[in-house]
């Protein structure tokens, strides 16, 4: 066997050698006859309903110069070439071709210096346009072949390209192309898989010679499947099939020369290129931006933050913006017709992220006056968001911190351009070393030590939380470990966002904190301290220590009960802990007969529910209520998005409160050490992970008392609205005929958010409601554009879903309390639109299909717990 291996590689490398002297010999001219299909089709309809283009025609091959050791000098003529729309019938359908880029150019010459297979060179005449010069390209793409096992890099019209050569026969051969690049291309995508793109590409030609060494035929594929990761039926499917096929073969006149210079002398009127495309404007007319918020304005109106509708229109403003100069953007916000919508064009400004849009915000807002401090800060939210920080931004912002007086405006300046240094840390060929990034991470930790209050202090540490620096751990850490109970919670905070790579070389010292080893702590820093210690792969030692600390004299029985809670929610969630800890509960009969185990009291809560699935994103949430005293001290809500095991949270809502035990109950359990007495209450906000400046319901006893007796408590209060991008790329490919392949998602989420949180003491009760109202959008869209021909297939998706989570507590007698976690009915509407148009053709419209599919999901309320259930009950009596 082993010799007829041998025998068959050369017998295949002398054929090689053969293809190589007498595929073009000089003197000989070859007719082809090709056909290049594309066709697009999007997930919900099958292959048959794709819409795309032919052309077909004639491709005549001379050579006319050269020999085997200087290469060839290859003539191409493209003969009559036709274009066929609609399933590729007889006859285009409703066309008039007479203006198509095609008419005109029924006998295209172009040269390529061929050589071993390469093409060295090629020569083009200036057709005035770019995507049928590409066109030329992708034919001389073809004609670069190998005939021989073996690896490579080549450039041609799809870029630059690894190869891998397989010689399946003597006179068959396989090219497979792969991580083809151009650095023409901006491309840019979300890192967060749950909120990305996945595009798979395969690129594979076929060539046949003939037994003397002649080129018989190319069959070159090109497919392209783009996906949009978090919805399973939003993806869209692309190819390209090129075939060339030998016909007629004669002699031709050829070029006299005395030199392979001379020759290319003689090429009056051609231009040297290369076979990397011609970069035009690859995407079609966005419109203009005026008309288009113009129209848009009815579902900008503040009524509408929080619906579908609002980030819909959001996103089809976008692509449009981020073409526009300064002064257009700055004529809109300033335009009379649009002030009622400022609010709402503040988010699309963020969204654009171009250096336009921020010198038209800071051309119409200065942030050192305290004027229009509202319309200041949610430009600044949203911006914190983008997938696209501008280091020239982050500078900019970075210097006028000293000049802001107003504390709010501040502490918003600082939490945007640490959110912005965060990801400019995490793009690409980008890390925690860049200048603007060390410059934020700089003024934080100095400002930080020249603070002299808490809250001063409070404002930098939530600046570490959103930067994410591990140059910064030890700070933080010494912050928890040592400062009081308030700034120690907020370092712990701050440290439970880090990647769990980074903390992994402190864990003892998180035990410290939980454990309470070296002193006692604030049994939040202890909580948080567990939320990190479980994120770090617990192994049995670690397991064991958490089922002997529930069987201490510890008398903070809620921090038993949270451990109690987190350990039963891991164990649901993974298989591998679930083992792992039924087997150390077992090892102890003190635990496994729930002396201790199932016995504990307390109020305090963990848990994860499904929340979003197919044919909407597929997502959950997570509920974490820490309860001190009977009242809710520090309590979380997680929306997340899933993909495989990542899971990013999107929203982030929590309450906290603080010194209020007093006024609900005189329970036994331990007095966190230099607890504030002063009675607080309030929201922490976190957009897609950036976490924003706190509102405060109340602070101080006289306040709270306020609120008791005027009832002004009991009103719901703004927490939070805007509309801010999810998903937002786009990337651009050549496929094998040169077409340019635009394919972008864009996904927008529009929230308003209410938050209320009361105390009676006459009725002896207290309540938290947290009312939460999305509308959700994503827009995705594959398009081919070019004069040749337009294709393009859009989807678009719209919801509402909503969460709303409520909390009662009576504290008449024995402290109780209900949590309630509902979801009304929703509807998902997607939409299909395809359209294909020859843009010089004298039809005035393009052929256009458009679906419509309607989801109903129906709404739920989640079943918390068996303890939660009979506490609901025995309030609702």
């Amino acid at each position: 066997m082993a010799s007829v291996y041998i025998y068959d590689k050369i017998l295949i490398l002398l054929c090689f050698l053969t293809v190589f002297i007498n595929a073009f010999e000089v003197g000989t001219d070859s007719t082809f006859s090709f056909v290049n299909d594309v066709s697009l089709y999007d997930f919900k309809t099958a292959a048959e309903q794709s819409i795309g283009y032919r052309i077909s025609g004639d491709l005549k091959v001379s050579s006319v110069y050269g020999d085997s050791e200087n290469g060839f000098l290859l003539r191409f003529k493209l003969i009559s070439p036709q274009l066929y729309l609609e399933k590729f019938k007889a006859t285009p359908i409703d066309y008039d071709l007479k203006k198509s880029i095609l008419d005109g150019h029924d006998k295209l010459i172009f040269y390529a210096h061929w050589k071993a297979g390469i093409i060295e060179k090629a020569f083009i005449k200036d057709t005035k346009d770019s995507s049928l010069n590409n066109f030329l390209r992708s034919i001389l793409s073809l004609f670069q072949y190998q005939t021989a096992d073996g690896e490579t890099v080549e450039t041609d019209v799809t870029g630059t390209c690894d190869i891998k050569y397989i010689a399946k026969s003597s006179r068959r051969f396989m090219k497979i192309k792969t991580n083809c690049k151009n650095e023409k291309f901006y491309n840019h995508e979300r890192p967060i898989k749950s909120l990305g793109c996945d595009t798979k590409i395969t690129r594979v030609n076929i060539i046949e010679t003939s037994a003397d060494g002649l080129l018989d035929s190319i069959h070159s594929s090109d497919h392209h499947k783009l996906s949009v990761t978090a919805y399973n039926n939003v993806g869209f499917k692309t190819g390209s099939l090129f075939f060339l096929k030998l016909g007629l073969v004669k002699s031709c006149e050829a070029i006299v020369a005395d030199s392979f210079d001379d020759a290319l002398k003689t090429l009056d009127g051609f231009t040297e290129t290369t076979l990397l495309p011609e970069i035009g404007d690859e995407s079609s007319e966005d419109g203009n931006l005026v008309k288009m918020i113009k129209d848009a304005k009815e579902n900008l109106k503040n009524e509408d933050v929080g619906k579908e509708n609002s980030a819909l229109a959001l996103l089809n403003l976008v692509s449009a913006g981020r073409k526009s100069k300064a002064e257009d953007l700055l004529r809109i916000i300033n335009g009379r017709t649009t002030k009622e919508i400022r609010p709402q064009l503040m988010d699309l400004l963020a969204a654009i992220q171009t250096d336009e849009s921020y010198l038209a915000f800071r051309s119409t807002y200065n942030l050192t006056d305290d004027e229009n401090i509202d319309n200041i800060e949610r430009y600044l939210q949203s911006l914190s968001v983008g997938v696209l920080p501008r280091q020239s931004v982050i500078s900019h912002l970075l210097q006028s911190v000293d000049q802001i007086e107003n504390v709010k405006i501040r502490d918003t300046v600082i939490q945007t351009i640490s959110s912005m240094s965060n990801k400019l840390a995490n793009s690409p060929n980008q890390n925690y070393e860049n200048e603007a990034v060390v410059n934020v991470k700089n003024l934080l930790l100095k400002s930080l030590d020249e603070c002299e209050d808490n809250g001063c202090k409070l404002i930098y540490i939530r600046g570490l939380k959103n930067l994410q620096s591990p140059d910064t751990i030890r700070k933080l850490m010494e912050l928890a470990l040592r400062e009081p109970y308030q700034i120690s919670v907020g370092a712990m905070k701050a440290l439970s966002r880090f990647n769990k790579n980074d903390l992994d070389g402190w864990k003892k010292d998180f035990k410290n904190i939980f454990y309470q080893i070296s002193k006692k702590f604030d049994s939040s820093a202890r909580t948080i301290a567990l939320d990190i210690l479980l994120s770090l792969d617990p192994d049995t030692d670690d397991v064991t220590d958490f089922i002997s600390f529930l069987k201490s004299e510890d008398p903070a029985y809620e921090v038993k009960q949270y451990l109690v809670q987190q350990l039963r929610m891991l164990a649901d969630k993974c298989l591998e802990f679930d083992k792992l800890l039924k087997l150390v509960v077992k090892n102890d009969p003190q635990v496994y007969n729930w002396n201790v185990y199932g016995a504990l009291k307390g109020l305090s809560t963990a848990l994860t529910r499904k929340f979003s699935r197919n044919p909407s994103f597929d997502g959950s949430l997570m509920s974490v209520q820490e309860i001190k005293g009977g009242v809710l001290k520090r309590g979380n809500v997680d929306l997340l998005m899933e993909y495989d095991t990542e899971k990013f949270s999107t929203f982030t809502m929590g309450l906290f409160a603080g010194g209020l035990s007093s006024f609900v109950s005189s329970d036994e359990e331990e007095v966190d050490p230099e607890e504030d007495s002063t009675a607080t209450a309030g929201m922490e906000i976190a957009v897609q992970g950036n976490y924003l400046r706190p509102l405060v319901f109340f602070s101080g006893q006289g306040e709270l008392m306020g609120h008791v007796w005027s009832g002004t408590g009991s009103e719901p209060i703004s927490a939070y609205q805007g509309i801010t991008l999810l998903q937002d790329h786009k990337e651009l490919f050549v496929l094998n005929n040169g077409a340019i392949l635009d394919y972008s998602t864009l996904g927008a989420m529009s929230m308003d958010l209410n938050g209320q949180f009361t105390v009676s003491l006459w009725y002896k009760n207290a309540n938290s409601v947290v009312l939460q109202n999305i509308g959700l959008a994503l827009l995705s869209t594959v398009r081919i554009s070019s004069p040749i021909v337009s294709a393009e297939i859009q989807t678009s998706l719209s919801q509402e879903p909503q969460i709303n989570l409520s909390s009662k507590i009576d504290f008449s007698s024995k402290s109780v309390m209900c949590l309630q976690l509902t979801q009304p009915n929703i509807q998902l509407t997607q939409k299909i639109t395809k359209k294909v148009d020859i843009p010089k053709s004298k039809k005035e419209k393009a052929l256009k299909n458009e679906v419509y599919l309607r989801y109903k999901i129906p709404g739920k309320t989640h079943v918390l717990n068996r303890k939660n259930t009979d506490m609901c009950n025995a309030i609702m009596e």
